[in-house]
């Protein structure tokens, strides 16, 4: 939750940096760093079939969606 948080705020530097496209790159970057971050914590999980995995990976794929759904709204 903390890291969707945090990548709201990172999104408002986004619209912030409109007028300043290097705070705005810097911040859509930040953003993707953070999706393909969870992108590879699920592809680990998924490799991995024990119960703690499993239900990890849940949460962690809500998370990455949560991401992406922000990473998209910030390119806009």
């Amino acid at each position: 939750a903390n890291v969707v948080s945090g990548a709201e705020i990172i999104k408002s530097y986004s619209a912030k940096g409109k007028g300043n496209t290097y705070v705005r790159y810097v911040a859509q970057k930040v953003l993707k760093d953070f999706y393909n971050s969870y992108q590879d914590r699920e592809d680990e999980l998924l490799s991995k079939k024990d119960e703690a995995s499993v239900k990890r990976l849940a949460e962690v794929t809500a998370t990455k969606n949560k991401l992406k759904a922000i990473m998209d709204e910030a390119k806009q």
